[in-house]
C-alpha cells in the first residue's frame, strides 16, 4: 500500500514543491529587482525631461494644479526655463505618450514620444525627429489651412498617429497657459443616459424632449429600428437603430446609432452611439464627410441609378460605411412604417 501511495503521489508532491520553489525565488527576484527597475525609469524621464528643455537643470514635479484633459504630468524647472509636460492622446495602436518641454516664453523646446504603440515603418513616421521639429519654437499650433499658429503637417499615411501626437503637443500648450493662470474648464463626464440625451438632441436639433413610443419596429435583413422617440414639441422622430458592419461580419458587434427625422420625413442628424469598427478606417464612415451625404435625404440609395439621394461609399471601408447606412435606412423605413404620424 504504502509502496503504491509513494509511486502514485510522489512525483505530484515533489512537482508541488519545486513550483513552491520556484515561485518563492521569482517573488523574491521580483521585490529586489522592482525598486531598481523603477529607479532606472525615473532616471530615463528625468534625462528626456532635460532633452526637451535644455536650459532645465532639476525637475521638480507640479502637484497642486489643474490639469488639462489627457495630461499626466507636469514638471517645473527649478531655475524657471519652463516646464516640461507629458500628455497622451489615442493613436492607432492606442494611446500616444509625448513629452513636451515649454521654455519660460511658451515656446516648445522639444517633443519626445515616450510610449507608444503605433505599427513599425507605418505610424512611427509621425515621430521622426524630420517631422516633431515642426513644432519647435511654436507656441500656439495648427493643423488646419487658416487655422491660428504654426502650422504642423500631417505625416502622409500616418494621419492618425500624426494627429495623435499633434494632440498631445497641444494639450502641453493648453496646460502650459493654465499653470500660468489661464482659465479652464475641465470635461463634464455625462453619464450613460445623459450621452444617450445629448445625442438624440444632436440628431434631431429643433426637438425638445423625447419620449419613447410603443408602437411597430421595422425589421430589415441588415438594417432593424430598436426603438422610437418623439419629440414632445412635434418636431420630429429619433429612431435607435442598428446596422451591420465588418465587425459584424467577422463576429463582433453591429453599428448603433440615433437618426433624426423631422416631421418632413427628412434626416436631421446621425449619431452613431456605439461601434467596434476598425479605428482610421471603418470610423470613417463615423466622420462628417461621409454622415453630412445623409443630411435633408427622405430616400437614400447607393446605387447611380436609384431613387433618392446617392450615399457614396468610401472606398477602403465599404462594410462600416454601408453599416451607416443601413442605420440611417433602417430610420426613414420606421418614418415610413409609422405613416409620418407620430
Amino acid at each position: 500500500m504504502n509502496g503504491k501511495f509513494k509511486d502514485l503521489f510522489a512525483p505530484t508532491i515533489v512537482l508541488l514543491v519545486i513550483c513552491l520553489v520556484a515561485t518563492a525565488l521569482l517573488t523574491g527576484t521580483y521585490q529586489v529587482t522592482k525598486p531598481i527597475i523603477d529607479q532606472r525609469a525615473l532616471e530615463a524621464a528625468g534625462s528626456t525631461r532635460g532633452e526637451v528643455l535644455p536650459e532645465g537643470d532639476v525637475f521638480l514635479p507640479m502637484e497642486d494644479i489643474t490639469l488639462v484633459e489627457g495630461v499626466t504630468e507636469v514638471y517645473q524647472a527649478e531655475n524657471g526655463a519652463g516646464l516640461v509636460i507629458t500628455a497622451g492622446a489615442n493613436g492607432f495602436g492606442g494611446v500616444v505618450e509625448v513629452m513636451t518641454g515649454i521654455n519660460a516664453d511658451g515656446e516648445i523646446t522639444g517633443v519626445k514620444i515616450t510610449n507608444h504603440s503605433e505599427t513599425p515603418n507605418l505610424g512611427t513616421n509621425a515621430m521622426t525627429e524630420e517631422h516633431l521639429s515642426q513644432f519647435i519654437g511654436a507656441s500656439k499650433i495648427t493643423n488646419k489651412a487658416g487655422g491660428e499658429g504654426t502650422m504642423i503637417d500631417a505625416y502622409s499615411g500616418a494621419t492618425i498617429s500624426s494627429t495623435a501626437v499633434f494632440n498631445a503637443v497641444d494639450a502641453a500648450l493648453l496646460q502650459f497657459a493654465v499653470a500660468n493662470g489661464a482659465a479652464y474648464e475641465a470635461p463634464v463626464e455625462l453619464t450613460p443616459e445623459e450621452q444617450f440625451a445629448q445625442a438624440q438632441s444632436l440628431a434631431l436639433p429643433e426637438g425638445d424632449t423625447f419620449e419613447k413610443l410603443d408602437v411597430e419596429l421595422y425589421t430589415g435583413t441588415s438594417d432593424i429600428a430598436l426603438e422610437v422617440y418623439k419629440a414632445a414639441n412635434g418636431a420630429g422622430i429619433v429612431v435607435y437603430t442598428s446596422g451591420e458592419g465588418y465587425a459584424s461580419s467577422v463576429g463582433g458587434e453591429p453599428i448603433k446609432a440615433l437618426v433624426g427625422i423631422n416631421a418632413s420625413g427628412a434626416v436631421t442628424g446621425v449619431q452613431v452611439i456605439e461601434q467596434t469598427e476598425t479605428n482610421g478606417i471603418g470610423t470613417k464612415a463615423m466622420e462628417e464627410d461621409y454622415i453630412n451625404q445623409f443630411i435633408g435625404a427622405t430616400a437614400i440609395t447607393r446605387k447611380a441609378s436609384g431613387e433618392g439621394t446617392k450615399i457614396d461609399t468610401i472606398s477602403g471601408a465599404t462594410f462600416s460605411s454601408v453599416g451607416v447606412y443601413d442605420c440611417v435606412k433602417a430610420a426613414i423605413k420606421q418614418y415610413e412604417l409609422m405613416g409620418g404620424a407620430f
